[in-house]
């Protein structure tokens, strides 16, 4: 049972990192449950957490983590919320999961908004994790890029898209740029 983050700007491989634990969990034989908001139509209105390059896995999708119930997660070993700042009620999912229920849980989400702020609920996560894995990206300049940058103004704190209204940047260029 362990709690973990991963956390980064757009781009930084975050729905990667998902796709490739739950294969490595599925090759040791764990049953894995798989969770994203249904706010994130970006690539596919169907059931399934997909990458930037089109890679995918077939997960649950709902608006709420409330109607998680723990007779549904009784079966799964490993939980994996992808895209995890679209949802309330975190730190009372993460209890229930890994606290009651001993499960590993790993949480995937943006670590902050455009506007280098605290998206939704999910960096209260961080004092209950084993682990927290900061992704980065690649800057247009070719240094790290840790912050994401929306191209158009005039939207609220959600706005869900993709390389048309998202790019990773790095301090210099998120600040002076």
């Amino acid at each position: 049972m362990s709690l973990e983050i991963v956390m980064g700007p757009m781009f930084a491989g975050k729905t990667s990192y998902a796709l490739s634990l739950v294969r490595k969990y599925t090759a040791q034989g764990l049953s894995v449950f798989v969770i994203k908001p249904s706010i994130d139509v970006r690539y596919t209105a169907l059931s399934e957490i997909t990458t930037h390059n089109g890679d995918s896995l077939p997960c649950y999708t709902t608006d709420t983590l409330d109607t998680i119930t723990p007779e549904m997660l009784e079966p799964f070993s490993v939980i994996i919320v992808d895209e995890a700042q679209f949802f309330t009620n975190l730190v009372s999912f993460a209890k229930l999961a890994v606290d009651t229920m001993s499960r590993s849980v790993c949480f995937v989400g943006l670590s902050g908004d455009a506007n280098r702020r605290s998206f939704g609920e999910f960096l209260t996560l961080i004092p209950l994790a084993d682990t927290i894995t900061h992704l980065s990206s690649l800057c247009a300049c070719g240094k790290k890029a840790y912050f994401t940058r929306r191209l158009a103004d005039g939207h609220e704190q959600i706005a869900v898209g993709g390389p048309e209204m998202y790019v990773p940047q790095c301090r210099y260029c998120y600040v002076y740029k």
